[in-house]
């Protein structure tokens, strides 16, 4: 490789190469699709434990000052099949099992 780059003639075809290459990929990065794709790609990545409709819930929540870990305790609350989830199913449940006990209590005098 190194011969070959001493050649100018043939430096110049590989930078005309390149230009020619580089050009279309720019254009073809730069598209407003492949912007959004590799948005997405990248947010996924760097939330993957976040459900995809919960990203807005997550910047929303970033923007008003909670950390991550408070984040994921709020937005993995909301996803049903976790623990979160389920715990705060089995509370609501609870709780409103122990109103309607003390409402028919109430009322039975």
């Amino acid at each position: 490789m190194e011969l070959r780059l001493q050649d100018p003639a043939e430096v110049e075809k590989l930078r005309a190469a390149g230009r020619q290459v580089g050009r279309h990929n720019f254009a073809a990065a730069n598209a407003p699709e492949a912007r959004a794709k590799a948005s997405r790609a990248i947010r996924a990545a760097a939330l993957p434990w976040c459900p995809e409709q919960y990203w807005d819930l997550n910047t929303m929540l970033r923007r008003k000052g909670l950390r991550l870990a408070e984040r994921k305790a709020v937005i993995l609350a909301l996803v049903p099949g976790t623990p979160e989830h389920a715990r705060i199913e089995i509370a609501n449940r609870n709780l409103a099992q122990r109103l309607r006990a003390e409402r028919e209590r109430a009322q039975a005098y």
